[in-house]
Formats: structure tokens, C-alpha cells, sequence
């Protein structure tokens, strides 16, 4: 629930940024998060981090929010809260489609890494995300 504090953060403190920040985005295509790190040198999940810290959160709910974007900026070599939020954040954001595999926004690095890419079918359908059949 918390991966997301960033972006409140942002809309509630700094609403004009944040708007450039979306329409940046959506004019040119590119991720929010990349437009947030042009504009900002930064993510919402790292402003959401800190926040957190200062609220005494432990490391490794910290490093879940503020990399569940960018997961590989982790040392893990196992499955984590970071692995959670991160598939969690990518099934969230799948573009479904009958025709085509769904768009997703995995770190496959990652999770190769850690030695879990072969799982994210597994998890989408366990999650009731596709058929069991692989549609």
C-alpha cells in the first residue's frame, strides 16, 4: 500500500511539478518514473523512502518502495519484499490483450538474479491474471 506514498507526496506538496511531471509523460511517451527522475533527480518511491525512514520503517520495507521500480538496484539474491512490490506493481500495470502476451513492466534481470523469472506465469495465474491454459 505504501509503494505508491511518493506520488501523493508529490501531487499534495508540489501539484505543478507533479502535473509536468504526467503530461511530460504522457506528451512524450515516456515512463513517468524517467520524467520524474529528469525533472526531480529522483522517483516517487525514493521521496516515499524517505519519509518513511524518518518514520523509523525498517530497510527492507524501505528499499521495497523505493526501488520497486528499479528492483536490480538491490543486492537480493532471493525473493524479497522488494520482489513482492515489484511483481505486485507490474501486474497492477499490465496492459491485458486477448491477441497479444500482456505489456508488463518486469525487471527480468532481476528476477533472473534471484532465480525466479520462470515464476511470474505461475504467479499471474495463481493471481487469476490468465488462464490456466497460458491465455
Amino acid at each position: 500500500m505504501l509503494h505508491d506514498l511518493g506520488k501523493l507526496l508529490l501531487a499534495a506538496n508540489l501539484p505543478e511539478i507533479y502535473v509536468q511531471i504526467l503530461e511530460q509523460g504522457e506528451r512524450t511517451g515516456l515512463p513517468v518514473i524517467q520524467v520524474e527522475k529528469d525533472i526531480l533527480d529522483g522517483s516517487h518511491g525514493e521521496l516515499a523512502a524517505c519519509l518513511l525512514c524518518k518514520w523509523g520503517f525498517a530497510r527492507v520495507i524501505l528499499e521495497a518502495i523505493a526501488w520497486h521500480n528499479s528492483p536490480a538496484k538491490s543486492a537480493d539474491s532471493e525473493f524479497s519484499p522488494l520482489t513482492a512490490v515489484h511483481v505486485a506493481n507490474a501486474f497492477a500495470r499490465e496492459t491485458p490483450s486477448t491477441t497479444e502476451p500482456p505489456v508488463t513492466e518486469y525487471d527480468f534481470d532481476y528476477l533472473d538474479r534471484i532465480g525466479l523469472k520462470n515464476r511470474c506465469s505461475l504467479w499471474r495465474e495463481a493471481c487469476g491474471l490468465i488462464a490456466k491454459n497460458g491465455v
